[in-house]
């Protein structure tokens, strides 16, 4: 991850955006979502002048920034109760440089904290890190205990099971 200055950003949902090309991004990349587009949440730049963001982007997103504004990550969760948001769908548009990561933990201000539902072989390396199983399996914690620890009686919501693979 490149260590940079980072302009201004706030998390809004799609319910408060208007940003046509962001609606095309995910109608073409991501359909599945699309029914629940008013839901998703995103990280956009707020603030500063827009050529703050021209080194962070490339052409085309630049482009589009100065056209209608960008989406530098978005998140799909839904709530399961009041402390926990199940992390449905989370990705950065902007590469390298934790954008997602970033928006994540911003959204533990809306719920106390977001999960991933499901966790991937491609990306249990990052989840192992950024949930701390890495070090909690070095401990001696299982698997099991872990989310226990983390998602309590929520646990059965949530599929870790590719974090085994890593450690």
């Amino acid at each position: 991850m490149k260590k940079i200055r980072v302009p201004p950003t706030s998390v809004k949902t799609c319910r408060s955006l208007n940003n046509p090309d962001f609606y095309r991004f995910i109608q073409t990349n991501h359909p599945g979502l699309v029914p629940f587009y008013e839901r998703l949440y995103v990280l956009v730049p707020d603030g500063g002048a827009p050529t703050d963001w021209r080194a962070l982007m490339n052409d085309a997103q630049y482009e589009i920034h100065l056209a209608y504004g960008f989406v530098i990550a978005f998140a799909f969760v839904e709530q399961i109760d009041d402390t926990m948001g199940n992390l449905v769908w989370l990705e950065s548009r902007i590469r390298g440089y934790g954008f997602g990561t970033y928006l994540r933990r911003r959204l533990r201000h809306t719920f106390v904290d977001v999960l991933p539902t499901y966790i991937s072989k491609e990306s249990a390396s990052y989840w192992n890190k950024e949930l701390g199983f890495d070090k909690e399996h070095e401990e001696g914690y299982s698997l099991h205990e872990y989310m226990t620890q983390l998602c309590g009686d929520l646990k059965p919501h949530f599929n870790w099971n590719a974090l085994l693979d890593v450690n």
